[in-house]
């Protein structure tokens, strides 16, 4: 179908399935192991004929990722976007807000808004907000 229609594709770094993903993910370097993942997927859906100009990336913060794990993602979201793919965040509200803001999930807007802001600094450019 991404072959024969060519839509705009969200690539979302996630280890394993949303109902497993959060039971024991594991990373030796999470930096590394989420390039060499987006590497390995662009070229596969390239290769079936997805053009390069309708990928769009996604750490996946909160997804098969600790705190520390989302923490170190963001921090490195400008090597993300230096691959040259446009690169979107999700954060509203998400986990990592909580914990860093000791806000409950109600009250985390404004430190979405400062999240994103961050990720813009660091490189990206398309946001999921609620």
């Amino acid at each position: 179908m991404v072959a024969e229609y060519k839509p705009g594709y969200v690539l979302m770094h996630c280890q394993g399935t949303p109902g497993t993903m959060q039971l024991n993910p594991s990373y030796a370097d999470v930096c590394c192991e989420v390039a060499i993942f987006f590497e390995t997927m662009m070229n596969r859906l390239v290769s079936r004929g997805l053009p390069e100009e309708n990928i769009i990336l996604d750490p996946g913060i909160g997804f098969a990722k600790s705190f520390d794990w989302d923490i170190l993602a963001m921090q490195h979201l400008d090597t993300l976007a230096a691959l040259g793919y446009p690169v979107l965040l999700g954060l509203s509200r998400k986990r990592m807000i909580g914990t860093l803001s000791g806000l409950p999930l109600a009250e985390r807007d404004e430190p979405t808004a400062a999240a994103n802001i961050y990720g813009y600094l660091k490189g990206a450019r398309i946001f999921r907000v609620h």
